[in-house]
């Protein structure tokens, strides 16, 4: 809650209080203590970026402007938007795809080396704004331990046995993945459609294709009902 970010001309400093200490970072001090390569970028938006192109490219012809994750082909994109949404800008709704998103997203498929640090600074103070739930503790350790600031000091952590891991039930359950019947192998599915991917999906790794789209068949036409006519009753 005391997280600020100040910017002068091309100067962009971090500051914050822990143990009742304010401390102040530069952007890129702030980048590494993070973990991200100091041969990372941290512009604003990796080079090239548009949001609005790159997103058709995610949907292919079946563009819509409402941005989801489940409109997004690439089995491996799916997975990344998704974790997105849970560890590095984790948010309530882990459904939706934001330009901060899309920004990593671009980075990944244009193999650039690109740090989100002004995405993530900016999300964090949004997070407090918006009454969001608070999943960063991870992050604030990072730069406490860089800073040297856990040295001699008491701190509670949850215990070990927590359970915090996602399954195959999370992913089953929100229309991405199904389980094969008598096997330990998974098919990521896209809901109305018949397409299916069996993974681990060596075809569709990101590296190795030349787009990000991937045609999607509906299911079969119904066959058509004959009507009866007759008196309708209550039954």
């Amino acid at each position: 809650m005391t997280l600020r970010v100040v910017t002068l001309q091309s100067n962009t400093t971090v500051h914050f209080r822990l143990f009742n200490t304010e401390h102040e970072m530069t952007l890129r001090e702030f980048s590494n203590a993070l973990g991200f390569s100091p041969r990372c970028s941290i512009a604003a938006e990796p080079v090239g970026f548009d949001a609005q192109d790159f997103w058709k490219d995610l949907v292919g012809p079946d563009y819509k402007h409402k941005k989801s994750i489940t409109h997004i082909k690439h089995p491996t994109m799916r997975f990344m938007a998704r974790w997105i949404n849970m560890v590095v800008l984790p948010r309530n709704d882990v459904r939706c795809v934001t330009n901060d998103n899309m920004k990593i997203l671009y980075a990944m498929w244009r193999k650039q080396k690109y740090a989100p640090a002004l995405s993530i600074l900016y999300h964090w103070i949004k997070l407090v704004r918006d009454e969001n739930s608070i999943s960063i503790t991870s992050f604030v350790t990072r730069i406490a331990s860089e800073l040297g600031v856990l040295a001699n000091t008491q701190v509670a952590f949850l215990p070990p046995n927590t359970p915090n891991v996602i399954t195959d039930t999370h992913f089953i359950r929100g229309h991405f993945l199904r389980k094969e019947p008598n096997a330990d192998t998974y098919v990521m599915i896209y809901k109305g459609y018949n397409l299916e991917v069996p993974l681990p999906a060596p075809h569709y790794k990101l590296y190795h294709v030349n787009t990000l789209d991937m045609p999607l068949e509906g299911p079969p036409p119904e066959e058509p009902r004959h009507s009866v006519a007759g008196v309708i009753t209550r039954a």
